[in-house]
């Protein structure tokens, strides 16, 4: 999915809730750009993302990990 950086990139609602705990959980907010790299790597892939940040917890930056983990194949790789 191609995302224009001034508009705000579509998430499935299971994805924007667990954005939303991790916002509690870590005291960030993903940025868009991390949004809209989160929304392109598709669902298995999104899921691995959110999966592995909320296991990280404290101590990471929230946009800049996602997508970091993202960049790196992470997302690609199977559980």
């Amino acid at each position: 999915m191609q995302s224009s950086p001034g508009c705000p990139t579509p998430l499935l609602p299971e994805f924007s809730t667990e954005l939303a705990r991790l916002k509690t959980q870590l005291g960030q907010t993903a940025d868009r750009w991390a949004r809209a790299h989160l929304a392109e790597l598709g669902d298995a892939a999104a899921a691995r993302v959110l999966r592995t940040v909320a296991e990280t917890g404290p101590g990471v930056e929230l946009s800049a990990f996602m997508n970091h983990l993202a960049s790196r194949g992470h997302a690609t790789r199977t559980p």
